[in-house]
């Protein structure tokens, strides 16, 4: 295959997945998942990304980065850190 084309309906109705070059589109898409899930939920940004983790590219430890700082100073309220657990610990028996 030499040439690939895009279809006009595609671009118009926001089909097309870009990369995520900013902290303000990956606000918008974050917003859009967050939307689609239940208030209380516990999932890993990966997790509420699903599939379009990819879209952030080399990206995505300064995006996330930028994220918990946003998180912290109360900038951005949609979602409240956790905590990480160890792979040892998450595997121990709870009392």
């Amino acid at each position: 295959m030499k040439n690939l084309y895009i279809i006009d309906t595609q671009i118009k109705e926001r089909k097309l997945e870009t990369v995520i070059h900013s902290f303000l589109y990956f606000r918008v898409l974050l917003n859009d998942k967050i939307n689609k899930l239940t208030i209380g939920e516990s999932k890993s940004l990966k997790s509420i990304l699903g599939k379009s983790a990819r879209r952030l590219n080399d990206r995505a430890a300064e995006l996330e980065a930028e994220l918990i700082k946003n998180i912290q100073a109360g900038l951005y309220t949609k979602l409240k850190r956790g905590t990480v657990m160890q792979h040892q610990e998450a595997n121990k028996p709870s009392v």
